[in-house]
C-alpha cells in the first residue's frame, strides 16, 4: 500500500472535517448507514463537536490520500456493556475501495480499543454488504446474531453482528 495514505484521529475542533466526509458518506452510500443525509445535514456545529468529543469513550478517524480526506470511521465504548466497544460509521470513497484501505481503519480502531483495555469489539453490517463482512472476517470477528432492521433507505434487511475478543 502506498505511503501516501494516512489516518488522523479527530478532536472536537475538527468537527467541520467530520461533517463534510460524513455527509458525503450519507449522500453517496446511504444504504450502508442507519442515518440519513436529510437528518444529519440539519445538525448544528455543537452536534458534530459532541459526536467527536474529547471524551475517552470514542475515537473518530479520517482516512487521507495525501492531504485529501477520502474516508472515515469510528469506535465507541458500549453504553450497555462496559467490556465492549462498537465499530461505527465506516466509509471509503468508491474509487479507493478494494485496495486494502479498510484494513487501516480496522487496525486503528482495534489499536484504540486495546489501548483503552477493552476486551471485545463488536461490529455489524447490512446483510448485503459483503465487503464489510469480508473485512471483519479478515480480522477474525465471529458471528454472534442477526436481526431484521429497516435501514435509512426504507429497505428491511438483516443486520448481522460479529464480535472479536481482544484478550
Amino acid at each position: 500500500m502506498k505511503e501516501q495514505y494516512s489516518l488522523q484521529k479527530l478532536c472536537k475542533d475538527d468537527w467541520y472535517i467530520l461533517k463534510k466526509i460524513r455527509l458525503e458518506a450519507l449522500l453517496l452510500d446511504a444504504q450502508s448507514f442507519g442515518s440519513s443525509y436529510e437528518r444529519e445535514s440539519a445538525y448544528a456545529e455543537i452536534h458534530w463537536r459532541e459526536f467527536i468529543g474529547d471524551r475517552r469513550d470514542r475515537a473518530i478517524f479520517i482516512l487521507k490520500d495525501g492531504a485529501v480526506v477520502i474516508g472515515m470511521t469510528g469506535i465507541v465504548k458500549s453504553r450497555d456493556e462496559r467490556d465492549e466497544a462498537i465499530l461505527i460509521a465506516s466509509y471509503i470513497r468508491n474509487e479507493y475501495r478494494r485496495i486494502g484501505l479498510s484494513m487501516m481503519l480496522y487496525q486503528a480502531r482495534l489499536n484504540w480499543a486495546k489501548a483503552e483495555n477493552i476486551p471485545s469489539v463488536i461490529v455489524s453490517h447490512r446483510e448485503s454488504n459483503l465487503a464489510s463482512k469480508m473485512a471483519n472476517q479478515k480480522f477474525g470477528f465471529q458471528y454472534t446474531c442477526e436481526q431484521n432492521k429497516t435501514w435509512s433507505d426504507g429497505v428491511t434487511e438483516k443486520e448481522i453482528f460479529y464480535r472479536l475478543a481482544l484478550r
